[in-house]
């Protein structure tokens, strides 16, 4: 437990009387900025996948480009062994 600056007698309260001013203050900003980021991380999220789907369609022919690609039969040779 927190002590607080100004204490009368016996007050075994947590908070500062002054730290309760700021409860109206701080409670709706707090709110404000989770509801603002709630909502920019849907486009954000939007964003992020349409890239990632334009990279996984851009990485077969970047492959085949660098000659990293062959045919199953031959994976299956060479996984054979032979």
């Amino acid at each position: 437990m927190r002590v607080p600056l100004v204490r009368f007698g016996n007050d075994e309260w947590p908070f500062a009387w002054w730290e309760l001013l700021f409860i109206p203050v701080m409670l709706p900003l707090i709110f404000v900025s989770l509801l603002v980021l709630a909502v920019l991380s849907v486009p954000a999220e939007f964003v992020y996948g349409w890239r990632q789907h334009r990279r996984e369609k851009q990485l077969r022919p970047r492959l085949a480009a660098a000659g990293r690609v062959m045919d199953w039969a031959e994976v299956e040779t060479r996984a054979r062994g032979r």
